[in-house]
């Protein structure tokens, strides 16, 4: 009775073997006190079987006795009981949370069923890794970059890197994959395969390939491929290796020609490496496998070390670099800024320098939680300091290396957490040039100019500009038929007195139009080369910049006194293709008012003439089409080209430099390409305001189209006048995207309605302006708009239009740092300070290297009356390499220049 109580007490406990040997006891104990022979008979079911129901009755009585029968046998629960009681609650809530969960579909589709164990005995490691990873797509650039969006998720095909996409669809692999097929075909007789066949591993009873032969053929794809292990290949230089466990375990990812290619180090001695106790073992480990093994290697100097004397590296790793002793983190800046000065030299052009810190040390925003910049060791900023940038982060997944063991905590043979760990990928980039001597105004402004001013970015091929230029206007030519106007020479041959006579419509008074107000009505003012074609590039020399307000209605500048040239005018000129050693220096010329283009609205009166005297004086209005088609022959066109060609009006596009000065934030440069479009309503009649609405929305509709991820807000004048002559805004077009509080304005473009009277008739014209540079900056999200002048062969290449009309920016450099200095002087009392000069002197130092300027404070010396500025510059590059240092000799070169040209005096 008592044996019986404790089944029926125990019966759900997975583990009943210290319940069976207490029931064995008991038997015992009765036989051998009482002389009682006890049989157990096992009966399959309980009804009208006479044993089991007696069974069942005894069972039912031992249980209502189940506390006194507890209290006699002395029964306890063991600490196994509790375990595999908590382990069964586990499996049943986590198997509930998998089969009920949002995420992890496609790996539920071959892992339905939760364990803690493998539910297949895979042949080795290597193999098993691969196989989960290929299921989850860890390794794969689209799973990647769920994780850090700062990863590029494309292919090198340029498509979105999935699972299903390499193992299937990859021209990359193509040859790898028929080799897979032909072997697949050998064994199942069939040409097909699918993720269902070469994932579901567990699955595939049904198919006449065994699962081993699957594995195999999958494992041979991948290394044929050598996409999962990519960064593994070539010549490799692992430093820094404690008892190197990471190098026996990377040999496992290695075929055998890699493996006599890698070159494992330690700093240790013979003697000091036996403090770790698998060390020797390890060594011994590599060198059967032909790796090479040193010891007493400093990471610090392995330029000057003899042995890698004429070697170039295409990897060099570098684990959990630590100075020794306890926590120093100026130490271990210095230990891996060391590194990083030596090891460059020693890599190829393409190689990478890989280095795994641990959670927090290296102080980027791949660090969950990022710790404070002086909290971290900087490794960014370390890098910089030998010519690197960082390219890409990966989470080190510890348990990707079996044999790998953590140690050297404190320069012991103790281990230390490798949770969250970050591995940082390093490469060689641009450096950013230091001015080696002074340079005159004059030619500071046009250095950084004629930089720009040579390139027409919407015309460079795959150009993020050109890209958003292209892609914008064939949506434009859906709802218009588009005729291009070639943008004339940036240099016009008179000062842009007649834009100010275009604009004035009442009183001489210039209109209120946000186009104006949004930038200071400055201009370049500079030479020109009376031989300049337009096929030709130039050098603009002696820029200076002139108050709008200082023109007259003619044209002319009102102070002659204010026009003075900063120097000699000098021009070179340039066939062909644009480089900077070719010669060809014109005379010196008088100054002859000439000027950059300020807007392309200065070509509106050309436009216009041409408007005037087109053809297509009718082929305007939106609401009213013509159903006839005139000198063509109907039976060449079905009624839906018929229908087509009738409703497309015509609109005029010009798009073209201009050279504005302005403030130095990441949304502005003084260069810019911009697009002007004009569409003519019927001449002769009438233009009602309905009419400029309807146009209005048919153009914003073409932006909505264009660009669906933006969210694009159009400030439309509800009321305006249409009799007035002369251009008037009727609206302006907004961005939201991510800027600073402090920069108020997100303006991409405005409009206006336009009204003259020509010789023949009334011309009304809709006219647009949209800022190409600063429409590419939203779309793409770029950081910085100077970024878009880059000379990264690589930057262009970071920037792609997907098929859903989405843009999307991979990061030539990952977190690059930003440096803030601050500079103070006191102005010229004899003079007005002109900050836009002020700027002009930045640019023409530090280049695109300033990412902003702010005037953070002022003060005036009571005694003497005096003006201070306090300006804080922010050093930052994007796509250059830029050190502290390098941010520090700029800012004092700055300083000589502004107070040799503005004639300050510095604090």
């Amino acid at each position: 009775m008592t044996a019986i109580g404790i089944l029926t007490l125990n019966w759900k406990i997975e583990n009943n073997r210290s319940t069976s040997h207490e029931i064995i006891s008991l038997i015992k104990c009765i036989q051998k006190h009482h002389g009682i022979r006890i049989n157990f008979d096992w009966t399959p079911g309980h009804a009208d079987v006479r044993g089991n129901e007696i069974a069942d009755k005894l069972a039912k009585e031992a249980a209502k006795e189940a506390n006194q029968i507890q209290k006699e046998a002395h029964i306890t629960v063991t600490k196994q009981d509790i375990k595999t009681a908590a382990r069964i609650l586990v499996n049943k809530k986590w198997q509930h949370r998998w089969d009920n969960s949002d995420t992890g579909r496609f790996y539920y589709n071959f892992h339905q069923t939760v364990s803690n164990k493998s539910t297949f005995n895979y042949p080795d490691h290597k193999t098993a890794k691969i196989i989960r990873n290929l299921r989850s797509g860890y390794y794969l650039k689209n799973y990647q970059n769920k994780i850090n969006q700062n990863i590029d998720p494309k292919c090198e095909c340029g498509q979105l890197e999935t699972v299903e996409h390499y193992l299937l669809f990859c021209e990359n692999y193509e040859e790898a994959r028929q080799k897979l097929i032909h072997e697949i075909y050998f064994n199942t007789g069939s040409l097909h395969i699918d993720l269902e066949l070469l994932l579901s591993i567990e699955k595939n009873d049904n198919v006449s390939v065994s699962n081993e032969t699957l594995m195999r053929l999958l494992g041979d794809f991948i290394c044929e491929s050598r996409r999962m292990n990519s960064s593994f290949e070539g010549l490799i230089l692992l430093l820094g290796e404690g008892d190197f466990s990471f190098s026996v375990a990377m040999v496992k990812f290695l075929s055998k020609q890699y493996r006599k290619l890698m070159v494992s180090t330690s700093f240790e001695t013979e003697e000091s490496i036996q403090k770790h106790k698998t060390a020797l073992e390890n060594i011994d480990l590599l060198k059967e496998h032909g790796v090479t093994v040193y010891l007493a290697t400093d990471a610090t100097k392995v330029h000057t070390d003899p042995r890698f004397k004429n070697v170039k590296f295409d990897r060099i790793i570098f684990n959990f670099p630590h100075s020794g002793g306890k926590s120093n983190h100026k130490k271990n800046r210095k230990l891996l800024s060391d590194f990083f000065c030596s090891a460059e030299n020693i890599i190829t052009d393409e190689g990478q320098i890989l280095m795994t810190l641990c959670k927090g040390q290296g102080g980027t925003p791949a660090d969950k939680p990022m710790r404070a910049w002086h909290d971290s060791w900087q490794v960014v900023s370390m890098a910089a300091n030998a010519g690197l940038i960082l390219k890409h982060v990966w989470p080190f997944v510890v348990n990707d290396f079996e044999e790998y063991s953590s140690t050297g905590f404190r320069s012991q043979d103790k281990g230390f957490n490798t949770e969250r760990a970050i591995t940082h990928v390093f490469q060689k980039g641009e450096i950013i040039p230091l001015p080696t001597e002074s340079i005159s105004l004059a030619l500071i402004k046009s250095e950084y100019l004629n930089r720009r001013i040579v390139r027409n970015l919407f015309k460079e091929d795959n150009h993020p500009v050109s890209q958003v230029y292209k892609h914008l206007e064939s949506n434009i030519a859906e709802h218009f038929s588009i005729e291009l106007i070639p943008a004339p020479a940036p240099v016009l041959e008179e000062v842009p007195g007649s834009l100010k006579e275009l604009l004035v419509v009442i009183n001489g008074e210039m209109p209120n139009s946000k186009y104006f107000e949004n930038f200071e009505l400055r201009f370049y003012r500079t030479e020109k080369c009376s031989e300049f074609d337009g096929k030709q590039t130039f050098e603009v020399s002696a820029v200076t910049i002139y108050d709008f307000q200082n023109i007259d209605g003619q044209g002319k500048l009102s102070n002659e006194n204010s026009c003075q040239s900063k120097g000699e005018i000098t021009y070179k000129q340039q066939e062909g293709e644009v480089t900077e050693c070719q010669a060809g220096v014109y005379a010196v010329q008088k100054m002859s008012g000439c000027h950059l283009r300020f807007s392309l609205l200065e070509h509106l009166p050309f436009l216009f003439n041409k408007i005037a005297d087109s053809n297509h004086e009718t082929a305007g209005n939106v609401n009213e089409i013509n159903d006839e088609l005139e000198n063509l022959h109907c039976d060449q066109f079905s009624d839906s080209d018929r229908q087509i060609k009738d409703k497309l009006p015509l609109l005029y596009l010009m798009t073209g430099q201009v050279f504005r000065p302005c403030e130095i934030n990441p949304f502005t440069c003084p260069v810019k390409s911009e697009m002007l479009g004009v569409f003519s309503f019927k001449s002769g009649e009438i233009c009602k305001s309905e009419d400029i609405s309807s146009s209005f929305k048919k153009i914003t509709s073409c932006l909505d189209a264009s660009f669906p991820g933006l969210k694009i807000s159009y400030d439309a004048l509800e009321n305006f006048d249409t009799d007035l002559p002369g251009l008037n805004e009727i609206g302006s077009i907004q961005v939201d995207f991510d800027c600073p509080s402090e920069i108020r304005d997100r303006t991409i473009g405005h409009l206006w309605f336009y009204k003259k009277h020509s010789n023949k008739n009334m011309v009304n014209c809709l006219v647009f302006v949209l800022d190409l540079n600063l429409l590419t900056l939203a779309a793409f999200r770029l950081p910085h708009v100077e970024l878009l002048f880059s000379n990264n062969l690589d930057f262009s290449k970071q920037c792609t239009i997907r098929g859903d009309n989405s843009f999307e920016y991979s990061p030539v450099s990952l977190f690059p740092v930003m440096f803030d200095h601050d500079m103070s002087f006191w102005e010229n009392e004899k003079k007005d300070f002109d900050e836009y000069t002020f700027f002009d002197v930045i640019r023409g130092v530090a280049k695109d290297s300033v990412m902003s300027v702010k005037l953070i404070d002022t003060y005036v010396c009571d005694i003497t009356g005096r003006k201070s500025r306090c300006y804080r510059l922010q050093f930052q590059s994007h796509d250059k390499v830029l050190s502290y240092d390098t941010s520090w000799k700029l800012q004092s070169k700055i300083r000589l220049e502004v107070a040799r040209e503005l004639e300050i005096t510095l604090r």
